[in-house]
């Protein structure tokens, strides 16, 4: 099987948003958008490009899933210190993740995207503006926020402050039974970082705990 036959749910979600963006302005919508979005990479390669997504598909590195263990600590800074749970993430995790980055050059954004799972890892879909786990899961999220234009990202205490340039929303967290997996949807300006930086910031400290 090439990598240009795997069915489109089973790629991150980042993906999965830019795919659906690039068919929409391609003018595909309704449910020939539902039904190219729940079929193969190849089905749409006459109406939009898939070369970086098979690039993606190719990059050993990328979909290695490498083990994290210790406290992963994401959120404000202020907000950790006045025990504002409901903007932060701050627990313990002992669960083997992968990590995509991706610049959205039209947007002017980075997005990242830290899918942390106990094997094995749930394909999860994006449809209709929406995030899907399978069917009889548990499912909880919430939005992570700041108000000092910045974040914290750090593993069992060390780590970096990432510049947002602006407050409000950078991002949510998905997560699933309680636990069992945790899906992190980050995004910043190409402003303020590069992709390079970015990648390699959120690849240290998450290293740092393997």
């Amino acid at each position: 099987m090439t990598n240009t036959t795997v069915s489109i749910q089973t790629l991150p979600i980042i993906f999965q948003t830019s795919i659906t963006n690039e068919l929409r302005q391609a003018g595909i919508k309704g449910e020939n958008l539902n039904r190219a979005l729940s079929g193969r990479l190849c089905d749409i390669e006459d109406t939009i490009d898939i070369k970086k997504y098979v690039r993606y598909l190719g990059d050993k590195e990328m979909n290695q899933a490498k083990h994290f263990k210790g406290r992963l600590s994401i959120g404000d800074e202020l907000y950790f210190n006045e025990k504002l749970a409901d903007l932060i993430f701050d627990e313990e995790l002992d669960h083997d993740y992968l990590l995509v980055v991706t610049e959205n050059e039209e947007h002017e954004v980075i997005n990242a995207e830290i899918h942390f799972f106990k094997k094995p890892a749930r394909f999860i879909s994006y449809e209709d503006d929406r995030i899907y786990y399978p069917p009889f899961c548990e499912l909880t999220s919430k939005e992570l926020g700041c108000d000092t234009a910045s974040f914290l990202f750090c593993a069992n205490g060390d780590g970096e402050e990432i510049s947002t340039l602006a407050d409000g929303y950078y991002g949510e967290v998905f997560t699933i039974d309680g636990g069992e997996e945790h899906l992190f949807l980050l995004t910043v300006s190409t402003d303020a970082t590069s992709l390079k930086d970015f990648k390699h910031t959120i690849q240290a400290v998450l290293e740092s705990a393997q």
